[in-house]
């Protein structure tokens, strides 16, 4: 009966763990270049995912993701960007 109660417990603990991990969040962010101009129609794309969006003309974007992910940011002209978000909300990257 001991044993019974640990699984479920353990269960419980492992499925707990599993949805707070995966919590997704709203990230906000600039893309400029190296002289604080903004990328225009910068692609934004989630490591490992077809998600993704585009920076606008202000080279600002919106994304909704898991807050653990990796964005990988790139626009023609530019070496490819990737940023760990850590659980960050409003990122700025500079594009080389």
């Amino acid at each position: 009966m001991l044993i019974k109660k640990f699984t479920l417990f353990f269960l419980f603990f492992a499925i707990l763990c599993n949805f707070l991990s995966a919590q997704d969040i709203s990230v906000t962010g600039k893309v400029t270049d190296t002289k604080g101009d903004p990328v225009i129609s910068a692609s934004v794309r989630v490591k490992k995912s077809k998600q993704g969006t585009f920076s606008d003309s202000l080279g600002i974007f919106k994304i909704n993701l898991n807050a653990n992910a990796m964005l990988i940011l790139s626009a023609i002209g530019f070496s490819d960007t990737s940023i760990s978000l850590d659980g960050r909300t409003n990122i700025e990257v500079v594009l080389q």
